[in-house]
Parts: structure tokens; sequence; C-alpha cells
């Protein structure tokens, strides 16, 4: 049952994403303004990743204490779902 509740969450995701691409014009046209973007929107990007990455380790520092550990991989999966959660909302943030 997991598995196929994650096979219409992947589909669901990518006809989305095709939709969303498709609203801009097409693949064409947003490799394009990738291209235009050049470093810049690689710099947006690793600063979204690092701030993600530093914000887990500073939950993963403050978790220390506890006698169960949490791995910082599943720390990162909880942050990235809670996130995507967030984004998707309309009251989320």
């Amino acid at each position: 049952m997991k598995s196929l509740i994650r096979i219409i969450g992947l589909l669901v995701g990518i006809f989305i994403f095709a939709y969303t691409i498709e609203k801009f014009g097409g693949v064409a046209v947003v490799v394009a303004k990738l291209f235009e973007a050049r470093y810049c929107f690689a710099l947006v990007i690793l600063n979204a990743f690092l701030w993600m990455l530093f914000y887990t380790a500073a939950w993963k520092q403050l978790m220390g204490g506890l006698k169960s550990r949490i791995k910082f991989f599943s720390l990162l999966k909880i942050k990235l779902s809670g996130e995507g959660i967030n984004f998707m909302t309309p009251l989320g943030s």
C-alpha cells in the first residue's frame, strides 16, 4: 500500500512539474531562461541548499542530548518535506 501511494505521489508530482513547464512556454523557453540567468541562478540554489544544511545542523546540535540519536540525513529529509508542505499550502509560512 505504501508503494502505491508513493507511485501515485510521484506521478502527481511529475504531472504538476510538466504542467508548470508547459505554462511557462515549454522546455525550450525554460532552458533558454536558465542559460540567460547564468550563474545567478546557481548562486540562488546554492544559497538555499546551504541554508537547509545549516538549519538541519542546528537542529541536530539542539537534539544532541536526546537518548535516541537522529541521523543528519533523516533530519534533512524531514526539513525538506516540511518546506515542501509550507510551500504548497496557502497559509504555510
